[in-house]
């Protein structure tokens, strides 16, 4: 618990090696054990080592083949990862895995921007298409899933579309800055 809340802070130098002794003390196939590995995925992408959070989210879904967070990290990363990072290719896979597994929750819009994107990577752009479509009906718009569905609308040519969804992406992005400000 302490390691999650290290890690949510921002303090992944801290994290990182508490979650190794749980890690290293925990039974494969807990409870703990697959959060521990979890949050240590979340802490090495947070803190900038792609390498090192790819291989645990790999890792992790060795033994935990579901997990739907690590499959839609997993995805995300090997499509928005420079060379020799980036995998396509494997990421389709993490991303129909997910798929095939999702269910009408909160995380569903998230997943399904994951799901379209890497489909769009991967030169599917109808099917890049339906997945973000879908995202933003769960979900309702979100300034990262329009950017994504008007690149796959300008990739089909359907330029007046990507447009307009790519203007309501920068009026949804600068709202949210707004937002920010606000609160601060």
């Amino acid at each position: 618990v302490l390691a999650m809340h290290m890690n949510t802070a921002h303090n992944t130098a801290a994290a990182l090696p508490l979650l190794t002794e749980v890690l290293n003390h925990a039974t494969v196939g807990t409870t703990e054990h697959q959060s521990a590995l979890l949050t240590q995925a979340l802490a090495l992408q947070s803190s900038g080592d792609m390498g090192a959070a790819i291989k645990t989210y790999r890792d992790m879904l060795a033994t935990y083949a579901d997990q739907p967070t690590a499959l839609n990290n997993l995805a995300y990363l090997l499509v928005q990862c420079d060379p020799p990072l980036s995998a396509p290719a494997e990421a389709l896979k993490y991303a129909e895995r997910l798929r095939s597994r999702m269910t009408a929750d909160a995380q569903a819009a998230a997943a399904l921007d994951t799901i379209g994107w890497v489909y769009f990577k991967n030169g599917k752009n109808d099917l890049a298409a339906a997945a973000l479509e879908e995202a933003i009906g769960l979900g309702g718009p979100a300034a990262s899933v329009n950017l994504h569905l008007g690149q796959v609308y300008q990739a089909q040519g359907r330029l007046a579309e990507a447009r307009a969804v790519l203007t309501q992406a920068l009026d949804l992005a600068r709202q949210a800055s707004q937002e920010d400000e606000a609160r601060q």
